[in-house]
Order: structure tokens, then C-alpha cells, then sequence
């Protein structure tokens, strides 16, 4: 993890020569609970939850050969309920 040096137009430099890009998101209820339900469940904070999210959302999109990708998952927290997700 590297520490925040400074600020500049909007993005924080950090120690390690990278730039990070600041961003303001509005999510809704469900996306603010689940942030929260996967950041604790890891012991991550909610910037690195997310930043491990959208990478993995960019590895089904290199990954998609011409049509949707689909997923099934078994969702716990709904009886253990099967849930299709279909990524667009």
C-alpha cells in the first residue's frame, strides 16, 4: 500500500510514483450495501473493493467472445437461491 503525498487537478500522487484518479460515484442502496458487505468480508477498504471490482469486470469484458456474458451464482444471503447474472 503506498501513502498519499499530495493532491493535484484532481487526482492524489502517491509515494510510489503512480497517480491515482479521484472519483465521485453515487451508488444506490443496494451497491452501498454490498460495498460495505464485501469490503469487511475481505478487510479491504472500500477504494481497493472497487478497484478489484472494476479489474474484474474488465477481465470478463476481454474475455467475452461476441455475446453477453452470462453467470450463474449462488446467492447465500437469498436461501441459497441460484441467480443468473447476465453482463451486457
Amino acid at each position: 500500500m503506498t501513502a498519499k503525498t499530495g493532491t493535484a487537478g484532481g487526482q492524489v500522487t502517491e509515494s510510489a510514483g503512480s497517480t491515482a484518479e479521484r472519483v465521485t460515484v453515487n451508488l444506490s442502496p443496494r451497491a452501498s450495501e454490498a460495498l460495505a458487505r464485501i469490503a469487511a468480508r475481505n478487510g479491504a477498504s472500500k477504494t481497493e473493493t472497487i478497484n478489484r471490482a472494476l479489474t474484474a469486470l474488465d477481465v470478463l469484458y476481454a474475455t467475452q467472445s461476441g455475446g453477453d456474458i452470462v453467470i450463474y451464482v449462488r446467492d447465500e444471503n437469498a436461501g441459497g437461491e441460484l441467480m443468473r447474472m447476465t453482463i451486457l
